[in-house]
């Protein structure tokens, strides 16, 4: 239960978020190990691809983090924040903050126990801590160009295609289980979307 305190932060500025907030990039483990991955709000999947390409892969000299990215994963795989593993839950969930999550590797055997140390992270997760560069170039890109940029690179076309996308899908979930729903309201809703954006 870590994200208690964020959670009450939230709750209490929930009014202010919502006209001065823009984008929460989430910085929780930066590094565990090799391999990149992300998750994002949709709306933010094209920033993060451009910033990937302009990223030096730690890994790699002659690649960018996008290329590496390309090559491990055959298509580029942005996951969404559907968790409430970290700080971004309650500013995506309850203040529909868009958020981005960024990290070097998986399954961080030592986080949050005695052995989760600078030692660890010197002798097996990032001895020369060449990814620790890589995220804090890749998260200080996106700051960038969420501060600075005339308009915000929000691109809602990819958030339209997953709106339709889950519509469709609990669509046919709830005919093949015969289950009710407003699903005309949901797909009225979702097209509405799809004309605004």
């Amino acid at each position: 239960m870590d994200q208690i305190g964020s959670t009450e932060w939230v709750e209490q500025n929930l009014l202010n978020l919502g006209s001065e907030v823009v984008a929460y990039l989430n910085v929780d483990c930066a590094v565990q190990g090799p391999g990149f991955f992300a998750a994002a709000t949709p709306q933010l999947d094209n920033l993060l691809i451009e910033v990937a390409k302009k990223v030096q892969d730690p890994d790699s000299e002659s690649m960018t983090i996008y290329d590496n990215w390309m090559i491990t994963n055959k298509v580029i795989n942005i996951q969404r924040l559907s968790g409430v593993d970290s700080d971004f839950s309650p500013l995506l969930q309850h203040a529909g903050v868009p958020s981005v999550d960024l990290y070097y590797g998986r399954d961080f055997p030592v986080y949050h126990t005695a052995f989760d140390s600078y030692n660890w992270m010197t002798n097996h997760g990032d001895p020369l801590f060449q990814r620790h560069v890589a995220v804090a170039g890749v998260w200080g890109l996106l700051a960038l160009h969420l501060a600075d940029d005339p308009i915000l690179p929000f691109n809602y076309v990819s958030y339209i295609e997953q709106l339709w996308n889950y519509t469709n899908l609990l669509r046919n979930l709830g005919e093949r289980y015969c289950i009710p729903a407003p699903y005309n309201c949901i797909h009225s809703g979702t097209h509405l979307c799809s004309r605004r954006s």
